[in-house]
């Protein structure tokens, strides 16, 4: 049984923080029951009793996550950068 991400990125709330989650990542167990009723309800993710959950769910979220955080990462580094070019002009 597993929560699969269909759209291209979600924030789920696990315990006090937020994670991202890209589209196909499985829902760990971490994210409450509530959270997932109320992703599923915005057709942001779909219920599948086939899906695998607990640990590869977790080790998908860990990828999404990281994969999130490199695109951050890149995102404020390419303003940081754009930032720096529009100073010396």
């Amino acid at each position: 049984m597993g929560h699969i991400v269909t759209a291209t990125l979600i924030v789920a709330k696990t315990g006090d923080t937020e994670r991202y989650f890209d589209k196909g990542a499985i829902l760990p167990t971490s994210v409450s029951a509530e959270e997932k009723k109320r992703l599923v309800a915005a057709g942001l993710v779909k219920y599948e009793k086939d899906a695998s959950s607990g640990a590869s769910g977790d080790a998908a979220a860990a990828k999404a996550a990281a994969d999130a955080a490199a695109k951050e990462a890149a995102e404020a580094k390419a303003k940081a950068d754009a930032d720096k070019t529009a100073d010396t002009k």
